[in-house]
């Protein structure tokens, strides 16, 4: 038990960081190596393929720079105080909300990036406007990554001060809560935005369609991770008086509520924007059909989060 605390206080600073450094160089490396072929495709698109990886490259960087901050952080709070066995066992919710994000944001973007290279290769007077689409779909997949780390900078303001096992799975619960509830989502979107650029790279003459099909997706897939957030907040900013055990056991409950419940209809949410999106791409005349059925269909199935939401705060609050 000694030494457990500084085993812990270790492991914290150096996983979210080199789960960002994984995440973020597969990333990059697939990005370039698909940049390469799409050059040797079509050698005239080169400087579009070259601002489509650049603008790729710093995305995904911007994952790593937010896993590395919480290990400087991490670094500089050991430097004021002695490890503890408590809020050690706390700062693994920081493995959830920073590195595994951190990890799998970059993991999953590298394929939209690689569409996005080959769409230009396939456009090459279309370039600046798969550009485009990239820029402004991808910076919301970055969304969860922000989000993470916020709540990542206020569980470890938390960490410091706690002194009970139920204080300890509440700041646990809260990166378990946002990481595990982001990961279906993130992967859904990426499904959308890399169906989407593909489709404008097969049939430029569907990108309106596309482009104002895919915002509307991505609105909804983002309330999953919306609602992992507030859970996450609400369950480090329930101030209950040294909570116990049980108290503890609730806040896990709610956290895996919300990780587990978002999961599944996340990804399957971005399964059916993206096989829309590629029908959108064969028959844009058909726009009106497709787009209905598509959001009919996501709309049922983000209904699965509003009721693993509703549970959520029924274990917050009312049990």
């Amino acid at each position: 038990m000694t030494y457990a605390p500084y085993l812990l206080t270790v492991l914290v600073i150096v996983l979210p960081l080199l789960f960002a450094v994984i995440g973020t160089s597969l990333g990059q490396g697939f990005s370039a190596y698909w940049s390469l072929r799409a050059t040797n495709i079509q050698p005239a698109s080169q400087p579009e393929i070259a601002r489509i990886n650049l603008l790729g490259s710093a995305l995904l960087e911007s994952s790593l720079v937010l896993g590395l901050l919480p290990s400087i952080f991490l670094i500089f709070d050991q430097t004021k105080t002695t490890p503890e066995f408590y809020p050690s066992i706390a700062r693994l919710g920081i493995l959830f909300s920073s590195g595994l994000v951190c990890m799998i944001a970059p993991a999953v973007s590298w394929r939209s990036i690689k569409k996005a290279c080959l769409a230009a290769s396939r456009q090459p007077f279309f370039g600046t406007k798969i550009f485009q689409l990239l820029l402004l779909t991808m910076a919301l997949l970055q969304t969860p990554v922000f989000l993470s780390f916020m709540i990542t900078f206020f569980a470890r303001h938390r960490a410091l001060t706690i002194t009970t096992l139920g204080e300890c799975l509440q700041i646990l619960a809260s990166g378990i809560a946002v990481g595990l509830g982001s990961i279906g989502p993130m992967i859904g979107l990426a499904h959308v935005i890399r169906s989407a650029i593909q489709g404008v790279g097969r049939n430029r003459s569907a990108l309106e369609g596309l482009r104002t099909f895919t915002f509307l997706s991505e609105g909804l897939l983002g309330t999953p991770i919306a609602f992992s957030f507030i859970t996450a907040l609400l369950i480090l900013l329930r101030t209950t008086t040294n909570p116990s055990l049980l108290q503890g056991i609730l806040f896990m409950s709610a956290a895996l509520t919300i990780g587990l419940g978002t999961m599944l209809p996340g990804i399957a949410s971005g399964r059916v924007a993206s096989t829309a999106c590629k029908e959108i791409a064969h028959d844009p005349a058909n726009l009106t059909p497709i787009r209905t059925a598509s959001f009919l269909s996501q709309i049922f199935l983000e209904s699965l989060t509003v009721y693993a939401f509703l549970v959520t705060l029924i274990l917050l609050f009312f049990a």
